[in-house]
Formats: structure tokens, sequence, C-alpha cells
């Protein structure tokens, strides 16, 4: 099952370095407009949200819009999940 004929036959190869090289760099791009994102979200926040209401209010929005998103889309996503008559 794991001899060393199978192991040479299953080398990496320029292609797979390549992918991985590309995943590394656009996860890392996306990861520095995250952080920026999220900096200048918090300014905003420390600016305008002061009172605490306010902070519980925003807290419960973005979670509600989260979890109405994500309902909608694992909707979409399965929608085989229901038996077709």
């Amino acid at each position: 099952m794991f001899d060393s004929k199978n192991l040479k036959d299953n080398r990496s190869t320029l292609i797979n370095y390549s992918s991985a090289l590309f995943l590394g760099v656009v996860g890392g791009i996306f990861a520095v407009l995250w952080l920026q994102i999220n900096d200048l979200m918090q300014a905003l926040r420390m600016r305008f949200i002061t009172k605490a209401v306010v902070i519980y209010a925003e807290a419960a929005l973005f979670s509600l819009i989260t979890s109405i998103s994500l309902y909608f889309l694992a909707t979409l996503l399965y929608q085989d999940c229901v038996p077709k008559l």
C-alpha cells in the first residue's frame, strides 16, 4: 500500500507550488484589505457610537444581517434538500 515506488510517482510539481503561492498571495491581499476595513470601521465606531444602547443595537443589527444573508445563501446553494413530488 505505502511503498517508495508510489511516493516517488506522487511528487509535487511546479503547478502545485505555483497554485499554493497564488493562494498565499491572494489570501495575504485579502487579509490586508480586511484589516484596513476593520481599522476604518473601528475608527467610525469610536467616533459616532458612544451610547451603550447604540452599541448593543449595532451588534444586534450586524448579527441579524449576517444570519439572514447566510440563511438565504444556504437556501440558494442547497435547494435539493426538499424532496420533489
